[in-house]
């Protein structure tokens, strides 16, 4: 699982979690993830963590209309 926050002045203002529920831990293996919302999103494993937490904090941005 990861799990992103976002703080602003030691206020948390946006949390996002995926827990992977597809896939497996090869470089070209797609991973289906389900986000803390219920949405699927699908991320290739060797594209790295923090490329995950960047589609992830784009759902939740949209989620909140920014």
């Amino acid at each position: 699982m990861l799990i992103v926050e976002i703080y602003v002045n030691h206020k948390l203002i946006g949390k996002e979690t995926a827990l992977r529920i597809e896939g497996g831990t090869d470089p070209d293996d797609i991973n289906t993830y389900r986000l803390s919302d219920g949405c699927e999103v699908d991320h290739r494993y060797g594209n790295g963590a923090a490329r995950l937490a960047e589609i992830m904090m784009k759902h939740l941005a949209d989620e909140k209309g920014l």
